[in-house]
């Protein structure tokens, strides 16, 4: 396949669950190495993450994160170390290492999004006081809608 063949949605194909196998992972670690845009880039990370062969997908973190890759794709390391986490001890120690090393506003952010995602950091509400809610719109027109 070129390389103007290669598209978000192919990339998405691979890493998606129909797909996953060692000969998906190969190619995926094989486009990885060749000269894309971040964009696809980063797409790469994240099917290479959604693989099951996980002693491959930590190796390959391992490698790749400390390896000046743009902070774009560390991010995109860090979510999988997060999200395979939960299944697997090795991930939560690699996150730890990542989180340590580039100590930053955006991975403390995720660190902080994903705990309260997972209920281990949710705020409790106090009786009678609304949840907090975004409202999107004119400013003007939107304010109106809030009960003083």
């Amino acid at each position: 396949m070129g390389k103007s063949n290669i598209t978000v949605e192919y990339i998405k194909s691979l890493g998606n669950s129909k797909n996953r196998s060692r000969e998906s992972l190969d190619l995926l670690f094989q486009l990885f190495s060749g000269d894309y845009n971040i964009e696809l880039k980063r797409e790469i990370v994240s099917s290479i993450g959604r693989q099951t062969l996980n002693d491959e997908v930590l190796n390959f973190i391992d490698e790749q994160a400390f390896n000046n890759n743009p902070m774009e794709l560390v991010y995109q390391m860090y979510r999988t170390c997060l999200y395979k986490g939960k299944g697997d001890g090795r991930f939560v120690k690699m996150g730890e290492k990542i989180r340590t090393r580039y100590d930053n506003e955006n991975i403390n952010k995720m660190y902080q999004y994903y705990q309260y995602r997972q209920g281990k950091n949710k705020r409790v509400r106090k009786k009678g006081v609304d949840s907090p809610v975004l409202l999107i719109g004119d400013t003007e027109k939107t304010l109106d809608q809030i009960p003083e």
